[in-house]
């Protein structure tokens, strides 16, 4: 036989077939979640009267923010979803195989109390590092200012529990 790139089968770690599967939804979920930020910043002038009416810079610091936070929150969303599924094959049935009544019921609410679980446990690092940086800048800078730089710090340590959840998944 003949040797070279094209002669050996190409393969994938399974950690890369993993993040193929869910970057697709998790990149179109983030797209839609960055134009309803942009129209709620643009449009919204205040979240009422008086001391809750926010101007523009105040609207700029919590969308930027949310914009920055949300593709690794939706990332860690769906790998915790598709881990129960790997973990659980047969408690998580999809289509119309699905068992009905109050087994199958059950059995949902289980599944989602613990991927709620799951996702509190996931968040409670990034949200601690959000605040330790928020409250520390917030010395220094107003708070619509802060807000982003906390989310950048977010961000990093859920991409990075992101990346481990996909190494244990593949």
């Amino acid at each position: 036989g003949q040797h070279g790139p094209l002669s050996e089968p190409l393969s994938l770690p399974g950690w890369q077939l993993v993040l193929g599967e869910v970057l697709a939804p998790v990149l179109v979920l983030t797209l839609v979640q960055w134009l309803a930020v942009g129209f709620a910043v643009a449009a919204f002038p205040g979240l009422g009267s008086g001391s809750m009416n926010l101007d523009l810079g105040a609207r700029l610091g919590v969308g930027l923010a949310v914009a920055i936070v949300a593709p690794g929150l939706n990332l860690v969303s769906f790998l915790i979803q598709n881990g129960v599924v790997l973990a659980f094959p047969a408690w998580a049935r999809l289509g119309p195989g699905q068992q009905q009544g109050f087994e199958g019921m059950g059995r949902g609410i289980l599944l989602m109390a613990g991927q709620l679980l799951a996702l509190a446990l996931t968040l409670a690092l990034p949200a601690g590092a959000f605040a330790g940086v928020f409250f520390l800048a917030r010395m220094f800078l107003p708070w619509a200012a802060c807000l982003p730089f906390g989310a950048t710090v977010a961000l990093v340590l859920l991409l990075a529990e992101a990346y481990a959840g996909l190494r244990m998944l593949g």
